[in-house]
């Protein structure tokens, strides 16, 4: 079973230079929403891992251990 990893959003969303505030924008979520998920705190819909991935030019594969 896979396992989404907080870790690896955030680090993809650094790498970038993006901030919480314009991804949440990109992605069409809260930023405390994204701060959430970057902390492990909620699990993301997979509408919304599709959107991540597109946002942060990544697979959603990216985002799991």
């Amino acid at each position: 079973m896979r396992t989404f990893s907080p870790e690896h959003m955030a680090a993809r969303r650094r790498r970038l230079g993006k901030t919480q505030r314009r991804l949440s924008k990109e992605v069409g979520i809260s930023q405390a929403s994204i701060s959430a998920l970057e902390k492990g705190r909620k699990d993301p819909r997979s509408m919304t891992l599709a959107k991540l991935a597109h946002a942060l030019e990544c697979s959603v594969d990216a985002f799991f251990a």
